[in-house]
């Protein structure tokens, strides 16, 4: 992620200065000092920055209104030194004005979960002050000034992407220089679909693909935030009588075989609806079928060195993977590992 920045000179010595935080109430200021710095020397097994345009650096410390962080304590005593580089840093360089605005309950951001990013949980924003007091319902509405650093800040808390005016998917990517990228997408009229990627002043620009980008792989933090907003449980929705499953017959499976797959496998379903959507995508002449015993159905020679996917295609809340492991039917999902028991699932010991 690409900073706000400045280079600066103190007695002969450079320092960069790195810009954080998306409002004026989080601004912060990182500090980098260069590795031959006499007054900040870099202590033998410190992480050394490499910044293609200036070079080499080190962190030294990281400033806000309320305080000081130093890096390492043996520069300490360089504390008003660095408290000055920061504050002049600030005080030339006033915040701009929002441009977007989030809501905020005291404890986490707004958010839900949406088809359009399975992955998780989508953080809401409005480009609108007043839509966004609409429907704050108590929750506080938070300004935004630099949009790219709230993503960026989102990204670290584990949200898998956002929601735009509560209709546009926002993606949060990476490009081929591990930078973060995001990209929105817009229905247009007949059908159309327009997609935008943030530029660095918080500005959608329209985005033909010229900048390979990929989706980020944050799935570990995204289910974090997933267990958080719903509670750990094994899946959303498990229902309470059979399973379903689709194949070329009455109670007979399907085992597919896929290049992107690392195993063969089967599908079950907590809902005909989706067993049918997967059918008719997949092959219209296959059969929807009922599995009231979803362990035995597992145990089945056809599953012999398979794993059976748990709602494929959707939102990853509803999935999971499943399999026998000859003494257990097993369920790994977005909260972790369960076993299948009569009684329902139970958490497997870590």
């Amino acid at each position: 992620m690409k900073h706000p920045s400045a280079i600066v000179e103190q007695d002969d010595n450079e320092y960069l200065l790195l810009e954080e935080g998306y409002n004026e109430s989080t601004r912060a200021v990182a500090v980098l000092a260069r590795p031959s710095n006499p007054l900040f020397p870099k202590a033998e097994d410190g992480r050394t920055y490499h910044f293609n345009e200036s070079g080499e650096w080190h962190a030294v410390a990281r400033w806000t209104r309320e305080q000081l962080v130093v890096a390492d304590e043996r520069h300490a005593h360089h504390g008003e030194l660095v408290r000055g580089l920061a504050s002049d840093y600030v005080e030339g360089l006033p915040r701009p004005r929002p441009v977007a605005w989030a809501l905020h309950d005291g404890e986490v951001f707004a958010g839900s979960l949406s088809p359009a990013v399975p992955m998780g949980v989508v953080v809401h924003c409005h480009d609108d002050e007043d839509h966004a007091q609409d429907r704050a319902a108590g929750r506080r509405v938070v300004p935004i000034d630099n949009v790219p650093l709230f993503f960026n800040q989102m990204v670290r808390l584990g949200y898998a992407g956002a929601l735009w005016n509560e209709e546009m998917p926002v993606f949060f990517c990476v490009d081929d220089e591990d930078d973060l990228q995001f990209l929105k997408v817009s229905r247009e009229p007949r059908d159309k679909v327009a997609v935008e990627i943030l530029g660095l002043d918080s500005r959608w620009e329209s985005y033909e693909g010229a900048e390979e980008v990929d989706f980020l792989d944050n799935t570990q933090a995204c289910d974090e935030r997933l267990v958080e907003m719903v509670g750990r449980r094994p899946v959303l929705e498990w229902p309470s009588g059979p399973l379903v499953s689709v194949g070329p017959s009455e109670g007979k499976p399907i085992v597919l075989d896929e290049e992107d797959e690392e195993l063969p496998h089967g599908v079950l379903f907590t809902n005909t609806r989706w067993a049918n959507t997967f059918r008719e995508e997949n092959d219209p002449t296959w059969t929807v079928f009922d599995v009231p015993d979803p362990a035995e159905f597992i145990k089945q020679t056809d599953f012999e060195g398979c794993v059976v996917h748990l709602n494929p295609g959707n939102h990853r809340a509803y999935t999971g993977t499943l399999w026998n492991n000859g003494e257990q039917t097993v369920l790994d999902s977005f909260s972790g590992f369960w076993r299948l028991t009569d009684d329902g699932f139970e958490p497997t010991a870590e």
